[in-house]
């Protein structure tokens, strides 16, 4: 792990926090094989939400129409700019130097 990483403060929406626990509640509350210790597993939509919702905000979107990827791409970026404080653009300019 990098030094800067350590220092950065990670943001997340403590909202997308209780709405991913809310999720895994309803999903677990009727579980019949309660001995089970392994997880259920969730579905790549359902992780792409809750990631979204926790690290971007729930009530964060894409102002512009975008395919399913794009907003992928979107999401990453904004996490990552959030740890590192560098956008994509100051990201590839340093890495050119």
């Amino acid at each position: 792990m990098s030094r800067d990483i350590k220092k950065s403060r990670i943001y997340y929406d403590t909202k997308g926090v209780k709405a991913y626990d809310k999720m895994m509640t309803e999903r677990y509350k009727n579980r019949k094989d309660i001995e089970n210790i392994f997880p259920e597993g969730i579905t790549d939509a359902e992780f792409r939400k809750a990631i979204i919702d926790i690290f971007c905000g729930v009530d964060w979107f894409i102002s512009y129409p975008a395919s399913q990827s794009q907003v992928n791409e979107e999401a990453i970026e904004t996490i990552i700019e959030s740890i590192t404080n560098k956008s994509a653009a100051k990201r590839l300019k340093e890495k050119t130097k």
